[in-house]
């Protein structure tokens, strides 16, 4: 195991044994792809998607209601 070349940190990009010495990178042998923001638009938990949105206008309208209630009844309750 000791003195084995390949062994330790994987890079995301590869370095090749004859590119090594020239400093040039493989990228074809990279795979996967980068996040896009509309990939995590759709998860259930992300606070951008439309129905998180919605969620979040309709309780802050509640709230905006019953804090206006709260208020009406405390007025009248002074008088």
């Amino acid at each position: 195991m000791e003195g084995e070349e390949g062994e330790g940190l994987r890079l995301s990009k590869r370095f090749s044994s004859e590119t090594s010495k020239s400093g040039e990178v493989d990228y074809k042998a990279k795979a996967g792809t980068a996040w896009s923001h509309s990939y995590l638009n759709q998860k259930p938990w992300h606070p951008l998607s439309y129905p998180n949105q919605r969620r979040k206008w309709i309780a802050e309208q509640t709230h905006a209601n019953h804090l206006r209630r709260s208020e009406e009844v405390a007025r009248e309750a002074c008088l």
